[in-house]
């Protein structure tokens, strides 16, 4: 219990440090680049680009880092499964292989996705704010029927995007859930013949099943840091194009007030 207390207090001081960090590191870049670089992107697209900051705390600092430490369990389970089960261990093997495979091809998917939604949702917010600022212009040529046919195309778009990202969500979920059941069930198929053959015990047949059970949790945590890692590259691609801004060259300026 105070381990894990110790642990989320930690946790939550590092990503607060790193969010802290990185947000005036991209802020200050705004305000240093030079007016035209900046204004040749959307003020929807940079509000988006700032809000990305919080997908990124929490990931490289707590999930990332408590995935990575649990993976060695996996083949510590695996070899006590070995040593109560001989080449029983084989079938949790080949399967987390297929698994892994499996879903590295799902979330190959993914990326391709999730920058679809981030642009659609860049360019809804520019198209909102490009209105707002020219109300007045939109009210006296009577644009306001054009322009809404125009946000709905754009909340059409979104729509399947968010549609199509939903989908593909619940599909790895169902994947992580089928292939645990898979995982069982094949292990208790081959444990059974090795027990009807006299070459394992029921006890060691039913600490097996458990292990399993256990290797999953470890497995399922590391594919959705994998999915999470393949969404925060995409968030932290959008959030480099504000890092890499030009600073302005403010030697030439004038300087006011007195020493």
């Amino acid at each position: 219990m105070v381990l894990r207390i110790s642990r989320s207090y930690v946790n939550l001081w590092a990503d607060t440090k790193f969010e802290n960090s990185l947000s005036v590191r991209a802020f200050s870049r705004l305000m240093d680049a030079p007016l035209p670089v900046y204004e040749r992107t959307g003020a929807g697209t940079r509000l988006k680009q700032l809000n990305t900051l919080d997908q990124l705390k929490g990931f490289y600092n707590n999930q990332l880092f408590s995935s990575a430490t649990d993976i060695p369990f996996i083949a510590i389970f695996l070899a006590v499964i070995a040593y109560l089960g001989g080449w029983l261990f084989l079938v949790p093997t080949i399967l987390l292989i297929v698994l892994s495979l499996c879903s590295y091809r799902f979330l190959g998917y993914w990326e391709p996705t999730l920058t679809d939604k981030l642009t659609l949702e860049s360019r809804e917010n520019n198209f909102v704010i490009d209105v707002l600022n020219n109300i007045h212009t939109v009210k006296s040529m009577g644009m306001e029927t054009l322009l809404i046919r125009r946000y709905e195309r754009l909340q059409k778009s979104s729509a399947q995007v968010n549609y199509s990202s939903s989908a593909e969500a619940g599909d790895l979920l169902t994947l992580k859930s089928v292939g645990s059941q898979l995982m069982t069930i094949f292990v208790a198929i081959v444990g059974s013949l090795y027990v009807i053959h006299g070459q394992m015990a029921i006890g060691g047949l039913a600490a097996c099943t458990l292990l399993v059970g256990r290797i999953m949790q470890p497995m399922n945590r590391a594919i959705s840091a994998f999915n999470r890692w393949k969404t925060v590259n995409v968030v932290r691609q959008q959030l480099e194009s504000i890092l890499t801004l030009p600073v302005e060259d403010k030697s030439n300026l004038p300087t006011f007030g007195e020493f």
